[in-house]
């Protein structure tokens, strides 16, 4: 193409902006936008974003630089003079068209923060995918249990026979309030036996659930909350008192023979027992 037929003065030339040389030197051709595009394949909403210096409105700067020198080559206007307008315009003497950031008030090209805003975008992407879908407390503890279930713990041996207690070891104070008096440690208890040097053993085997009070020689004293199957045995000197919930609910040996006693359904007794037996 030729020359611009009638470029602005010199005057004119410096405070004329790059959009505004354009379409002078179009309009002074006699060139109308659809020519231009037809003759450079460039759109005309891009052609008519580079005369009103809508430069942001490109779709990157590669393609700004293309435009203009294919725009300004077809108008017959040098292109570098337009970059250089284009740079000062942008209060950089020294920058190309690529690094040029436009003040009508659009995104910037090459600013800083856009060169980092896809990264930090993708970054924030990928932590929140991450909260979203990490498995609960719930879930995970099902992903984490084994294929088979563990095994079943050993069942611990119920304690059927309590410590005896006796009266012979440690004589102890009467309790007072109802609560049971510690028992001796085991110890410090003699092994049991049937048929004792001194005194006499008392063994009750419990058939149903309930409570009773035993007296030893009238200075020991327990109160017990029995289960059915709980075996219990006490040692006396002289004697040994037994309250009952329930007469019914216990058979009672004395050194190791049956001791009978009047068992009615329900009904709480008070016993005495010696050496020789029950004690009315």
């Amino acid at each position: 193409m030729e020359s611009c037929p009638r470029e602005p003065s010199e005057t004119n030339e410096t405070a004329a902006s790059v959009g505004e040389r354009l379409r002078h030197c179009r309009e002074a051709g006699g060139h109308t936008l659809e020519e231009v595009a037809e003759a450079t394949k460039i759109s005309k909403t891009y052609l008519r974003a580079l005369e009103e210096d809508r430069f942001q409105d490109l779709p990157s700067p590669a393609y700004f630089k293309g435009f203009l020198r294919l725009y300004a080559d077809y108008l017959g206007i040098n292109p570098d003079d337009l970059m250089a307008r284009v740079a000062e315009c942008q209060g950089s003497a020294g920058e190309t068209a690529d690094e040029a950031q436009p003040e009508q008030g659009g995104r910037p090209w090459m600013g800083g923060a856009q060169r980092f805003a896809l990264p930090l975008m993708l970054l924030a992407a990928l932590v929140l995918s991450t909260l979203l879908f990490q498995p609960t407390g719930r879930e995970a503890g099902q992903s984490a249990r084994p294929d088979t279930p563990p095994p079943a713990p050993s069942p611990v041996p119920r304690q059927a026979v309590q410590t005896p207690v006796s009266s012979a070891v440690v004589p102890l104070p009467a309790v007072t309030g109802g609560e049971p008096s510690p028992a001796p440690a085991a110890e410090e208890l003699p092994a049991p036996s049937l048929q004792p040097a001194s005194g006499f053993v008392v063994r009750m085997k419990v058939l149903k659930n309930g409570t009773l009070t035993v007296t030893i020689d009238e200075t020991v004293s327990q109160n017990y909350q029995v289960t059915a199957g709980d075996l219990i045995e006490w040692k006396a000197v002289e004697n040994l008192a037994l309250d009952i919930s329930d007469t019914a609910a216990v058979e009672l040996e004395l050194n190791g023979k049956p001791l009978k006693h009047q068992a009615v359904p329900g009904k709480s007794a008070h016993l005495l027992l010696g050496p020789d037996g029950v004690r009315l």
